[in-house]
């Protein structure tokens, strides 16, 4: 990148918080440095601090495909030209950013009954050298770095043997459609209010933010068991769509294709025209797509690992504001399932440089 390039993309994001990332502990990243707080003298034991660590991870495994998925679309709006230093700095300046981990944080050290600034306490100094607790941290750190680049969580992980294509369809069907009806109550809510509703409104990207973080596909996946394992139910469901869709003489992908239009079309429809009453969209969801019967598959193969997706041509650079709504605009599909798809993900950004 030459001088006037990398001064063009200073200025574009010039405003943005400076975070020096200077400590493993992720939660370091949004401490404020002016914070004195006193530490409850609660005793916690290596294992419990061990479980909280695993446990933040495990939950913080979306927020970083979001980081990830918005780092990609800055890139191509930038023509390439968006560091990923830039990109971070433009994201977590954003209190929508902020506050996906802030909300993960919270909900973990709840579950615990106990505080953030105890936990960083117990890993900065009393367990400091426990090479599984200093582990935990560095995987969770490398994770929060890498989504800048536009690099999600590795997604391998295990496959239960429940979790058929059948049952991923399944799963992924009533996530898409809770999703879809989210939205639509949300912007009925609007509508009811006499709120104009514009896509592009920070009212609207915070609309939209929020769905990302809804309770409603956590409650989805604990009904199918996928929140009983050390991986997020996300991950293995992601990680199942991906083996599915590369496994050989099976349906999978065309019922997925299917299943993808029909919500596209509704999606499509709540942006542009507004909202529909909940039974129509309920209705236009449960229209069987072409029946086409699964091959169960039990056994899975491990398909071979992404590459990091180049930055591809695009518009020319916008201000931060264009850039982040942008970014935001182009998520409604992803938000769903969280990026179940990564391989759908590529194909789309192949069709957008045709």
């Amino acid at each position: 990148m030459n001088k006037v390039e990398s001064n063009k993309i200073f200025t574009l994001l010039t405003g943005a918080a400076v975070f020096t990332g200077v400590s493993v502990l992720l939660f370091r990243f949004l401490k404020k440095p002016d914070e004195k707080l006193s530490i409850d003298p609660q005793v916690i034991d290596r294992e419990t601090v061990i479980k909280i660590l695993k446990e933040l991870k495990k939950e913080l495994f979306t927020v970083f495909q979001n980081f990830a998925a918005v780092a990609i679309n800055v890139k191509q709006q930038s023509m390439g030209r968006a560091r990923p230093e830039d990109i971070k700095m433009m994201l977590l300046e954003q209190p929508m950013f902020r506050g996906e981990i802030e909300q993960v944080e919270e909900m973990v050290y709840s579950q615990f009954k106990i505080t953030k600034q105890q936990v960083e306490h117990y890993c900065q100094n009393i367990y400091r050298d426990d090479p599984t607790i200093k582990e935990l941290q560095k995987q969770m750190k490398e994770s929060f770095e890498r989504s800048f680049s536009g690099q999600s969580p590795d997604p391998q992980t295990d496959i239960p043997p429940f979790l058929t294509a059948d049952t991923t369809f399944e799963i992924l069907e009533k996530v898409m459609t809770e999703s879809a009806l989210k939205l639509n109550e949300k912007l009925l809510e609007l509508q009811e209010k006499g709120e104009q509703i514009n896509f592009q409104s920070p009212r609207m990207m915070e609309i939209m933010q929020s769905l990302k973080m809804d309770s409603s596909k956590k409650q989805i996946l604990e009904q199918y068991g996928l929140n009983k394992f050390e991986d997020p139910g996300s991950k293995i469901l992601q990680y199942a769509t991906q083996v599915y869709s590369q496994q050989p003489n099976n349906n999978f992908t065309i019922k997925m294709k299917q299943l993808d239009m029909k919500y596209q079309s509704i999606m499509e429809q709540l942006i542009m025209q507004g909202p529909m009453s909940n039974e129509e969209l309920k209705q236009r969801m449960e229209q069987p797509p072409q029946q086409i019967p699964f091959q169960d598959i039990h056994q899975s193969h491990v398909p071979p690992k992404q590459e990091p997706v180049e930055p591809l041509k695009q518009e020319p650079i916008q201000d931060i504001q264009d850039l982040q709504k942008e970014s935001q605009l182009k998520l409604p599909q992803n938000h769903v399932i969280q990026h179940e798809e990564q391989p759908i993900q590529e194909e789309q950004l192949v069709q957008e440089e045709k």
